[in-house]
């Protein structure tokens, strides 16, 4: 099941955060847009910076097994959980 996940006010890259369930293991993820690393990698100037947020990211889990990811550029990401490659198109 796809669909946005939803956020206070009209905030872009709130809007962008899809909420995905593992074909897999059906853990629900939420998946960052690629932006979210780009404005990561501008405030810190580092590749190094970018892959230690990702890397905390991965590992956060929400108080009902929620997890956390980072779409790549063409839409697709890695469960957190089972490490299921998840193909996923946003539509727009």
């Amino acid at each position: 099941m796809l669909e946005p996940a939803r956020g206070p006010g009209n905030d872009q890259q709130v809007q962008d955060v899809t909420k995905i369930t593992c074909p897999r293991c059906e853990t629900i993820v939420h998946a960052f847009p690629p932006e979210f690393l780009e404005v990561a990698g501008d405030r810190s100037d580092s590749v190094d910076a970018e892959l230690h947020i990702v890397t905390k990211l991965v590992r956060l889990r929400g108080d009902d097994g929620e997890r956390f990811t980072v779409r790549d550029a063409r839409g697709a990401l890695t469960c957190p959980a089972c490490s299921q490659r998840i193909r996923y198109l946003s539509g727009h």
